[in-house]
């Protein structure tokens, strides 16, 4: 809303929009003469970003874009950063009422994970959101395989010493598929199988299954009882 003063010397524009922006002329007029004086006025509109997802889970080895979005006049800057270091690897989309920024990793890796911060900024203001990359890494178990030896009548323990993340799951099977559960047989020792009275017919393969959200892997345990 456009408001003069009386004396017509002040010009009022309450509760400024982009279309009140342009340039003014004020023009002064007395018996002597006629003088103008032309003034710009720029309307600035503080970044706002585009919500998207808070948490990001990806599995190592992925390609990753990290995307973020802003609005503002004038069009904001914008950069990604982590630990408060501007981020290089990035690319720049933009039209004409938005830019958009992504960050770019061409094989995503453990030491990507973590807080990513997204900042757009103009002379108007400034906003940032926090992205939280996850990074799954596949079940790994070593070794893949394994022959254990043991006199009968004795306990036996068969490891299965499996990495990954999130931290996977174990499951032990008896080839050919005699699923185990602890019993007075069979004792579940974290990743470990322990084996009590072992005799002839425990002799033969078992199968270490690791399993998680970012797959399963199996190791093979051979256990052979001595005569």
């Amino acid at each position: 809303m456009l408001t003069i003063s009386e004396d017509k010397k002040k010009l009022e524009i309450a509760s400024a929009r982009l279309s009140d922006e342009g340039r003014y002329l004020c023009t002064m007029q007395n018996e002597a003469g006629t003088a103008s004086l032309t003034t710009a006025l720029n309307v600035g509109v503080p970044p706002q970003i585009i919500e998207r997802p808070k948490t990001e889970v990806v599995k190592k080895g992925d390609t990753v874009t990290l995307w973020c979005e802003a609005t503002g006049s004038p069009t904001p800057i914008i950069n990604w950063k982590k630990n408060g270091t501007i981020l290089t690897k990035t690319a720049i989309d933009e039209n004409s009422d938005k830019r958009r920024k992504s960050a770019i990793f061409a094989s995503i890796l453990p030491e990507d994970e973590g807080i990513y911060t997204c900042e757009a900024e103009n002379w108007a203001g400034k906003a940032s959101t926090d992205v939280n990359l996850n990074v799954m890494i596949s079940p790994e178990i070593i070794p893949e395989k394994m022959n254990i030896s043991t006199d009968a009548r004795q306990m036996v323990f068969l490891s299965c010493n499996a990495t990954g993340n999130p931290e996977p799951m174990i499951s032990w099977v008896k080839v050919p598929n005699t699923q185990i559960t602890p019993n007075e047989k069979y004792q579940l020792l974290g990743t470990s199988l322990a084996i009590r009275n072992v005799l002839p017919e425990d002799e033969g393969f078992y199968h270490c299954i690791a399993k998680s959200d970012a797959g399963q892997v199996l190791a093979q345990r051979r256990l052979i009882v001595n005569s």
